[in-house]
């Protein structure tokens, strides 16, 4: 099995962007000297309050956000992270399309937890990391500026200088610098805390995979990467990535691939050249391990990056699309077949086009004003996958 990016294909994200990066434990843990009649538990906490003292790094680039992510994250397997620079987001907010910019507004209510934006407002958060086990983002660290006294009600526990709070919904950890949550289906807020306070090993420490990944997407703004490391398939990736540095005018995308041991990078080059066919200056490197696709698209254009799903699910084909604004048609080619018995061309205006064999094209027209969104679906059988979307604007 291979995992293939769908080059033009926008993630809808409901609740927290997630996260991507590569980092150790910053903290420098120092024991605060207990008088003699202290009760102190042999946990190192007091009455229920760790009077450790750390200085965890409030930078936000995806390499330091990785230090909340524990080795353990992947004990069920595949691991999806995501990564997202809010400040860089919120810089080049005006050149951003309408659809990036709503899929980036991130609050922290949109965690659904209790209470939760009583600790910051809305431009509170400064960088996301969230990771979970196949979509689901359970465990999320926020970088930013908030107010862990802010609460109505007593913490919990205290640990060094996070406030943790439980709720019925999930449970957080609050700093000055950091949030940190987990919903009933993560791994706890103390784990993560465990990770940042470097009292059991990353992600990044004991797994080569994550490492090459996150280190190749390091400099990205936005981000998401999946690992399924040892437990890859012959053939399958062992780690996938997708992610977009933004810049004023122009933007960089990037493709990375991981390959499991004794497999070919090279394999993954008719993949790559796929998902940034559409790219500017696109170009291929590869290593020992690594297959990477780099270009470069005007920053209007970046799209939130994604993941596609495996071949047993996903359907692939070659496709492009050819938008003359002039003569106001859009020109879809079927260039390479994959997996698929053949294509579908839609879009919101009831047009319907069907391709049966690679070499076909179709013609869909537009009327000036016209506005919609024109969907690519490769199908396989009962299964359908969108390989390719383009938006049809009167701009």
């Amino acid at each position: 099995m291979r995992t293939s990016f769908p080059r033009r294909r926008l993630l809808a994200t409901t609740g927290a962007i997630s996260a991507l990066a590569i980092g150790a434990g910053c903290l420098d843990d120092s024991d605060s000297e207990e008088p003699a009649d202290s009760e102190t538990e042999s946990d190192g906490t007091t009455n229920g309050t760790d009077d450790s003292t750390s200085s965890v790094s409030a930078a936000t680039d995806l390499r330091t956000q990785l230090q909340w992510l524990p080795a353990a994250a992947s004990a069920d397997g595949e691991i999806t992270l995501h990564y997202a620079d809010l400040e860089a987001i919120r810089a080049h907010e005006s050149e951003l399309s309408d659809d990036l910019r709503e899929s980036t507004q991130l609050e922290l209510a949109d965690l659904d937890i209790d209470d939760i934006d009583q600790f910051g407002d809305a431009t509170a958060i400064d960088a996301s990391l969230s990771f979970g086990t196949s979509s689901n983002a359970a465990n999320v660290a926020f970088a930013g500026s908030f107010e862990p006294d802010a609460a109505d009600a007593d913490p919990t526990e205290t640990v060094g200088e996070f406030n943790l709070f439980e709720r019925e919904n999930g449970t957080i950890a609050v700093s000055a610098e950091w949030l940190l949550a987990s919903d009933p289906d993560g791994l706890g807020v103390e784990a993560l805390l465990e990770a940042g306070r470097e009292e059991t090993e990353l992600l990044v420490e004991t797994d080569e995979t994550t490492a090459t990944l996150a280190g190749e997407l390091e400099s990205t703004s936005i981000a998401i990467g999946r690992v399924t490391g040892a437990d890859a398939a012959d053939g399958e990736l062992a780690g996938v990535g997708h992610g977009a540095t933004l810049d004023s005018e122009t933007s960089t995308v990037t493709f990375v691939g991981v390959v499991g041991e004794g497999d070919d990078p090279d394999s993954f080059r008719e993949e790559l050249e796929r998902s940034g066919g559409g790219l500017e200056d696109f170009t291929i490197e590869t290593t020992e391990s690594t297959a990477v696709g780099e270009g470069t698209v005007p920053t209007d254009e970046v799209q939130l990056p994604s993941l596609g799903e495996t071949t047993a699910q996903e359907v692939q084909a070659g496709v492009s699309i050819d938008v003359d604004h002039g003569e106001q048609v859009a020109d879809v080619f079927f260039t390479s077949g994959g997996n698929a018995d053949y294509v579908e061309v839609e879009d919101d205006l009831n047009q319907s086009k069907r391709l049966d064999a690679v070499g076909d094209r179709v013609t869909l027209t537009y009327d000036e004003g016209d506005e919609t969104t024109i969907r690519v679906i490769a199908v396989a059988g009962d299964r359908k996958t969108v390989v390719m979307t383009e938006e049809i604007s009167s701009a």
